[in-house]
Parts: structure tokens; C-alpha cells; sequence
């Protein structure tokens, strides 16, 4: 049935429902909220829309829920969150069942709270080792990573963050074709493309949620459509940033809520890696002996790598899985790297190349570690990956210490 309609007590609320149905709530908030947290079960995923009162007037945005037999929290920031907004009362909530399954729902508990604004832009973790930003307004996008030890660009940014497509973030492809609507990007057709930061136009993501430590940052957000001018996808980005001595550990999760039936099988970036233009150097390893120490293949006249093959396939018997970019300096070697388990193929490239150590610079260089996925809406895509800084040397010992730290066996799954 559609345009079921129930209201909300204090004990919750439990429904069923085939399509849609409204939940009146009709709470006052006097001293106003900027998080609201919900608590649920619900046995499809959904999607759904809250009602409150800002600015005087009824404002309305959108959300999603996972599927959960167990007890589960969400929590999101509303819309104007970054800009002090405040809404003063929930109205209702409508829940759509993206299944045809009827959806079973309890929504057992609903608080509000006014949390302080702890920065509009940039929110950092440190350790004696590094200095690690997200940039908030653009999806939390790991934007800044500053090398506390002795380097040659002293308290230099190493990643570049030049516009939203830039930094270290997630980005993924779907689905090419009706229902969805195609837009173009660099003159070709582009799919289904959320990525953390923002899209094409430098709209920004949103942040749903953010926690924050002394050595561990929690984000989550609403990514836009690459492609297109001002649309937010239909799904969820989370990272986890946690410093561990001489690395950086970064755990993601993605999840889908679009309801594509998403039949391409693309090349993921796992993730999307930007760095300052003066790391100029490329170094991985191809053999057939891992963690070995076995001679590294090294690239140094890389071009952009959307003009070119940019494409390095590892061989199946290679799990030394960690990739460099350094300054290719015989006197002091030094530069960022990255190692995700489970992939299969580097794209690499540069891109305007001019030696400059300045973040903000358009000139970059990147690499994405990539394997062969389909995405599913509404499963869950998460692997984990470590950075480090260095030499060539220094960074290679210090993923081989670690060599084990994750396996990313899920990635086979897609």
C-alpha cells in the first residue's frame, strides 16, 4: 500500500509496509539541532526523507538506511551543518522500500543533539611521524599529509588538492546507460561516477558524519555524480584515518543506494591518489618473488595518463602490492607510498609536470591501484590500505613490516 501514514511515540514505532510510508513525529526542538541520530531495524534497505523546521520554514533532505536485523545507529548532519545551521523541529519521516519484498521497520529511538562546528574546512590528526588532514566540505578527502621527520620540503603538504577531483578519496564506476542518465566529461560519455570530494564543477560532497580523536578521524559523507553539475549520488562514502607510528591506515567503505542494476565490469580505483608534481619518480615492484627485496621497475618520463597507456599489469604472483612516488633525488631520496592488497594494475601518470611542491599547484601526479569490479547497489564495497613516507627504501620496509596487515579478500567478491 502507498501513503500509509503512522505516528511516532516515545517507545517507537514498529510498521510494514510494501512501498511508502510516513511516520509523524511532530518534535520541538527549542534550543535547535544540527545531528539528528536514529535508531532502527529494517530488513530492505531504504531510502528516505526527513522533514524539520529551518529558518522558519519546513526543510526537507534525504538519507538511507542499510538493511540491519541487529540494532543500528545512524547519524547524520543536516544540510547547513558547516555553516552553523540549526533546525528547530522534526516534523516526519518518510521511508520508500527499495525492495519488493515488504520492508519490516522499528524505529526504536530518535535524539537530536547541537554538536560544536569543530572546523569548516579541515580537521587533522597528528602524530611525532605525520600530520594528517580531510578536508570536511569536500567528503572528508584526505587532503593533507605533511611529514613531521627531516624531508627536503620540510612542513610541505605532499598531496596535491588543487580542486575536488584531486587529494586521496574514493571514487567509483556504474553503470553507462538508461535509466541513467548519461552526461559527458573531457568530451566523452561519462558513467555513474560518485566520488568523495565533488564533481566536475567543484560542487562539493556532503558530510554526513564526522569523529574525531587524537590519532583517528571518522567521516562520512554523500558524494557527488563526477560527471554532472551539482547532483548528489544516491550512496555513501565512510573513511577511518588512524596513525600508527611511521604509517597511515585508512579503511573504506562504500555503499550504493541508487538501485542501478550496475552490468559493466570497470576498473575500480582503489583509491584515487594525488600528489604534489615535484614526487616525480614512479616505483612499484612486478616480480614473481614478493617481499623480497627483488629489483623494482621505475618510471620517470611518465606522461598524463588519460592520453596515454598509463596501465601497468602486476603478475598474479605478485603480492608485494605497494606503490611510490619520490623525487627521484640520488642525494635525498624521499617521497609518499601507498599499499593495497588485492589489486591487479596500476594507472599512473603526471599530469602538467613542473617539479612543484606546491599543493595548490593544477600540476600533479597520480596513481589508482585498480581491480576489475562490479558494483552492486546497495552491497557493501570496503578494503583498507596504508601510506607511508620516506625513501624508496624506507618505504618498502616499512609495507613489508606490514605486509599483513589486511588481506582486502572482500574485493573478490564484486
Amino acid at each position: 500500500m502507498i501513503g500509509q501514514y503512522v505516528s511516532y511515540s516515545a517507545d517507537g514505532a514498529t510498521v510494514k509496509f510494501e512501498k511508502q510510508i510516513t511516520i509523524y513525529v511532530g518534535m520541538n526542538v527549542d534550543n535547535g539541532f544540527n545531528r539528528y541520530t536514529l535508531k532502527y531495524t529494517a530488513n530492505t534497505p531504504l531510502k528516505a526523507n526527513v522533514s524539520y523546521i529551518y529558518n522558519g520554514e519546513k526543510y526537507c533532505e534525504t538519507f538511507f538506511l542499510e538493511a540491519s536485523d541487529e540494532l543500528k545507529s545512524f547519524k547524520s548532519f543536516i544540510d547547513s551543518y558547516l555553516t552553523d545551521g540549526k533546525a528547530y523541529g522534526i516534523e516526519k519521516f518518510t521511508f520508500i522500500n527499495t525492495c519488493e519484498t515488504e520492508c519490516t521497520l522499528t524505529m526504536s529511538n530518535l535524539e537530536t543533539e547541537l554538536v560544536p562546528v569543530l572546523s569548516k574546512s579541515m580537521a587533522y590528526i597528528e602524530n611525532d611521524t605525520f600530520c594528517v588532514g580531510a578536508f570536511l566540505a569536500w567528503g572528508g578527502g584526505l587532503s593533507h599529509i605533511e611529514f613531521k621527520e627531516d624531508n627536503p620540503y620540510g612542513c610541505c603538504n605532499l598531496l596535491n588538492r588543487y580542486d575536488a577531483g584531486r587529494l586521496v578519496q574514493q571514487s567509483y564506476y556504474g553503470i553507462i546507460h538508461e535509466p541513467y542518465h548519461v552526461e559527458t566529461y573531457m568530451n566523452n560519455d561519462w558513467p555513474y561516477n560518485p566520488v568523495q570530494g565533488g564533481d566536475q564543477f567543484n560542487n562539493k560532497s556532503k558530510l554526513i558524519d564526522y569523529r574525531l580523536t587524537d590519532t583517528e578521524l571518522y567521516i562520512k559523507c554523500r558524494p557527488r555524480d563526477w560527471s554532472k553539475n551539482g547532483v548528489f549520488t544516491d550512496s555513501y562514502m565512510e573513511n577511518v584515518y588512524s596513525l600508527h607510528g611511521k604509517y597511515i591506515r585508512v579503511d573504506n567503505r562504500f555503499v550504493d543506494f541508487s538501485g542501478y542494476q550496475h552490468d559493466s565490469n570497470r576498473q575500480q580505483k582503489l583509491p584515487a591518489f594525488y600528489t604534489i608534481s615535484a614526487l616525480k619518480k614512479f616505483s612499484f615492484y612486478n616480480g614473481t618473488k614478493p617481499w623480497t627485496k627483488d629489483t623494482l621497475q621505475e618510471e620517470r618520463e611518465l606522461k598524463y595518463w588519460m592520453y596515454f597507456d598509463g596501465y601497468f599489469n602486476l603478475k598474479k604472483e605478485n603480492t608485494e602490492t605497494w606503490c611510490a612516488w619520490t623525487n627521484d633525488d640520488e642525494n635525498y631520496d624521499f617521497g609518499l607510498g601507498l599499499y593495497v592488497p588485492n589489486i591487479s594494475c596500476y594507472l599512473a601518470g603526471r599530469f602538467m609536470y613542473n617539479d612543484s611542491p606546491d599543493s595548490s599547484d593544477p600540476a600533479t601526479n597520480f596513481v589508482a591501484p585498480l581491480r576489475n569490479m562490479i558494483m552492486k547497489s546497495y552491497k557493501p564495497i570496503e578494503y583498507s590500505y596504508l601510506i607511508t613516507a620516506g625513501s624508496v627504501e624506507e618505504i618498502r620496509d616499512t609495507f613489508t613490516e606490514n605486509s599483513d596487515f589486511t588481506d582486502n579478500a572482500a574485493l573478490s567478491d564484486y
